[in-house]
């Protein structure tokens, strides 16, 4: 019988710093996203400058925000329904000035994610297991 001691092998430097991979994938994740970004905010009624910005931010930023080693982010093409009804909404109530719209909505989107941010830092999603699944899934009866 052996006694020796095995001894786990040393970490490799990317393993210790995992920055430059997660740059990388970020930047792929932010040219994948870009073209369904563009499109979203044009259909949306955005600039499409304001598609580049949330590729840039899905893509690259929230790259370093996330604390988890698979992530599924990008942009969500179901909300282009209800991103361009709120500008819509939020047109008419300006008496019809769109840039009064845009910069509503815009806040709108900022306190949301203001909101959002603090829970984030804190880690605090998973207390959403806590909550019911109906309120989650809504009250649609289950799919066979």
């Amino acid at each position: 019988m052996s006694t020796d001691v095995v001894k786990a092998p040393a970490p490799s430097p990317s393993s210790e710093s995992p920055w430059r991979a997660d740059l990388l994938s970020g930047f792929l994740v932010f040219l994948i996203a870009l073209p369904l970004c563009l499109g979203i905010a044009t259909a949306s009624g955005f600039p499409t400058l304001a598609g580049i910005i949330t590729a840039i931010i899905g893509g690259i930023l929230v790259t370093f925000l996330g604390g988890a080693p698979m992530t599924i982010k990008g942009p969500a093409a179901g909300l282009i329904v209800i991103a361009l009804g709120s500008i819509t909404d939020l047109t008419a109530e300006a008496g019809g000035d769109a840039h009064v719209g845009y910069q509503r909505a815009l806040a709108c989107i900022t306190i949301a994610g203001a909101i959002q941010a603090p829970w984030a830092w804190r880690r605090l999603a998973s207390s959403a297991t806590r909550s019911p699944r109906r309120s989650c899934t809504g009250c649609s009866p289950p799919s066979a």
